[in-house]
């Protein structure tokens, strides 16, 4: 016996329980629920057929045949098997490092995207190096120069690292006296301004200056040196 669905049923509250000995326990199928005979008893058992999906969560036991449909509105993954979206692939895709083809470049971030840096050299070598070369002391390598955005130099056969910065990054350690210094001024009754100097290894540029003793001379002279550095090579 089969019992059409009537909304009192549901919208009052009421018990079905008075049905359950008169209706058979079968499943519910969509042509029964378009012809609105769905059955009370396989609504309160669950009884819903395994051949469809729930819509509020399910889990398939076996392959699922999209049949060349979409499936659409899909949300950034979180786990490792989740599904993703075109729009998460492309973002993604635009990260991954692209191809170093010359043999004198190896892959760098600056600090946006990835990008191919040409490894040159000053004070000699042949400016092809590869990325496990390892550099002065072996403690870093010329792939963790470029990748902090270095540039690979050698002095007297000794690869090491340029740095467009003040000091060396953390763990690496300046290597002999390179460096690219700025100008200073240091005042005083005498003053004086040091010179900057190009990339080099040497000392940083000093000048000598006067300042007035207690008594109001002009006699006490210091060292001025510049302290101001826009590289500095390091290992």
């Amino acid at each position: 016996m089969e019992v059409i669905m009537d909304s009192r049923f549901v919208n009052e509250g009421q018990t079905n329980s008075i049905f359950t000995t008169m209706i058979q326990n079968d499943a519910i199928t969509s042509a029964k629920i378009a012809s609105n005979s769905v059955r009370l008893n396989e609504l309160n058992t669950g009884s819903v057929d395994g051949r469809y999906v729930n819509r509020e969560g399910d889990s398939m036991t076996g392959i699922l045949n999209m049949n060349n449909n979409r499936i659409t509105n899909v949300p950034n993954p979180v786990e490792a098997g989740d599904a993703l979206s075109l729009s998460y692939a492309d973002s993604r895709y635009s990260q991954i490092p692209p191809l170093c083809n010359e043999d004198n470049q190896a892959l760098g971030w600056d600090g946006s995207n990835w990008v191919c840096n040409t490894i040159e050299s000053s004070g000699g070598g042949d400016g092809v190096y590869s990325r496990d070369e390892l550099l002065v002391n072996e403690v870093h390598t010329v792939g963790e120069c470029l990748d902090l955005n270095g540039q690979i130099n050698v002095d007297d056969g000794d690869l090491f690292c340029r740095f467009d910065l003040h000091n060396c990054p953390s763990e690496w350690t300046r290597f002999n006296n390179w460096g690219t210094y700025l100008p200073r001024n240091c005042n005083g009754c005498l003053p004086c301004s040091t010179s900057g100097n190009v990339w080099r290894n040497a000392p940083a540029p000093t000048c000598t200056y006067r300042s007035e003793s207690g008594d109001g001379n002009c006699q006490r002279t210091y060292t001025c040196t510049a302290n101001s550095r826009s590289q500095i090579g390091c290992y």
